[in-house]
């Protein structure tokens, strides 16, 4: 499984950054035990922004499918909230909608 993690990642309530590269280890050597809610890129061509819980990369499918993530939040609700104030800036700053590319000039 191959996750990248942005270089400045998002991190929600809780998250300390000091304990950071210990949990990405824990992301990606021991998917199982992570209770962590992962903000990633999405791979559709559809698609924004995705959120899912960072367990479910025991999943073979992200062996041959690497996910950008964007950020790291304890509860599902403050992922959401994290794309809401995202989305905001978004169309402050670009008058348009397309958190991909406005994600990527930010965070990696």
């Amino acid at each position: 499984m191959k996750v990248i993690f942005s270089s400045s990642l998002e991190l929600g309530d809780g998250m300390k950054a000091k304990k950071l590269d210990k949990l990405k280890k824990k992301i990606e050597e021991k998917p199982m035990f992570a209770r962590e809610y992962l903000v990633y890129l999405s791979e559709n061509k559809t698609g924004e922004l995705e959120v899912m819980k960072a367990n479910q990369l025991v999943f073979s499918y992200y062996d041959s499918h690497p996910i950008s993530v964007v950020g790291l939040f304890k509860e599902y609700d403050q992922a959401i909230d994290w794309i809401t104030q995202i989305t905001k800036e978004c169309i402050k700053e670009r008058g348009d909608c397309k958190l991909k590319e406005f994600v990527k000039c930010r965070y990696f």
